[in-house]
């Protein structure tokens, strides 16, 4: 439990405390330290069960705002006598009106140490940032640090002049002549061909479970002159009198 006012400013609400422990815990509590008040002070009217008990639930209901840290710090406070309004008059009772005119004194001593801290923090928070004088050259530590690592400028090596002249020559041009190789490109179509064939044949099973063998070869025989005549028809654009080479030994499709 906080010993000070300043250190009972972040204390939890009571509306927070009740949330977690439930009301009738709260009021537990407080009934607890209004009892041991009462045996703090030595007056003819002292609090009776009654008081105590509907004390407690006011308290809850007129200062929801406050934490439990307050209640205590203000009962020691009023004990103390830090709240008596006349110095020189004795307190010759303790009820509900006494507890109630006490936290009216507690909370102005709250609020005036929760204007100081916000204060205090507005100051801090727009005051500019200390500037702390040292010999230390952290510049030249940095470039100590690069030298000895080997990260800093590093020398130029020397060139001659031969290097010099063979940098300035024009570098040879590279050819750019295409050498085409027909054995190596109809091997390459072939292999993609039977690959292509292949999977035809496998999509035509898929897509007719109904078709007898019979059937199925003659489809994938119509789909293998398709694609032949694509290929024609597609290497008929070529400049190239090379790449149709290819294809002018290719059978055309039967009528």
């Amino acid at each position: 439990m906080p010993t000070s006012i300043k250190l009972a400013l972040d204390e939890p609400p009571l509306r927070e405390t009740i949330q977690q422990v439930g009301r009738d815990n709260v009021i537990s509590y407080l009934e607890i330290e209004l009892i041991k008040l009462s045996k703090l002070i030595s007056v003819s009217g002292n609090l009776n069960d009654a008081q105590v008990q509907f004390i407690a639930a006011q308290l809850i209901e007129t200062y929801p705002n406050e934490s439990l840290a307050d209640f205590v710090l203000c009962f020691k406070r009023g004990a103390m006598g830090l709240y008596n309004k006349d110095p020189h008059n004795k307190l010759y009772r303790l009820d509900g009106t006494v507890i109630f005119g006490w936290m009216d004194a507690y909370l102005e001593e709250k609020y005036f140490a929760l204007e100081e801290r916000l204060k205090n923090e507005k100051d801090q928070m727009y005051s500019r940032p200390e500037v702390v004088q040292t010999e230390q050259d952290f510049h030249q530590e940095w470039l100590d640090s690069i030298s000895s690592s080997g990260a800093g400028p590093q020398p130029v090596p020397s060139v001659s002049e031969e290097e010099i002249q063979d940098a300035k020559r024009p570098l040879p041009k590279k050819s750019t002549s295409f050498i085409f190789d027909e054995s190596l490109a109809k091997k390459q179509l072939d292999a993609w061909l039977e690959k292509r064939f292949l999977f035809q044949e496998q999509e035509v099973r898929r897509k007719h479970p109904e078709f007898s063998e019979e059937q199925i070869q003659a489809r994938c025989e119509e789909l293998k002159w398709e694609t032949y005549e694509n290929l024609l028809a597609a290497t008929s654009k070529f400049q190239n009198p090379k790449h149709k080479k290819i294809w002018s030994k290719r059978k055309k499709r039967p009528q």
